[in-house]
């Protein structure tokens, strides 16, 4: 019987673990759109470390709030409306992201 090499097991332990002591970790975000704004032109998702997913809730009051779990030491949020993209990172406090109408246009 061929002996496996005590490293390679430490190596794999921490690799399958590494994603178990992340998961604990959840974000919480409410973003907020000018009032004037047509909540159905933003698209909004996040990278929680491990895959990209969008957001399925929809905006109400030009408010839209969820929260998940995320693998790794920020999650990253992603709002976007055509060309426009916005990414910010979170963290396990909550986080509150005001978008405001740019008056030069």
């Amino acid at each position: 019987m061929k002996k496996i090499d005590p490293m390679f097991l430490t190596m794999l332990f921490f690799f399958l673990c590494m994603p178990i002591t992340f998961a604990q970790r959840v974000f919480n975000v409410i973003v907020e759109l000018p009032k004037s704004s047509n909540a159905s032109n933003f698209l909004c998702s996040y990278d929680n470390g491990l895959s990209v997913k969008n957001v399925v809730d929809t905006f109400k009051n030009n408010k839209l709030v969820f929260s998940d779990k995320f693998y790794s030491k920020f999650a990253v949020i992603n709002i976007s409306r055509g060309k426009y993209l916005k990414r910010y990172f979170v963290s396990e406090k909550s986080a509150h992201i005001y978008l405001i109408e740019d008056q030069s246009t």
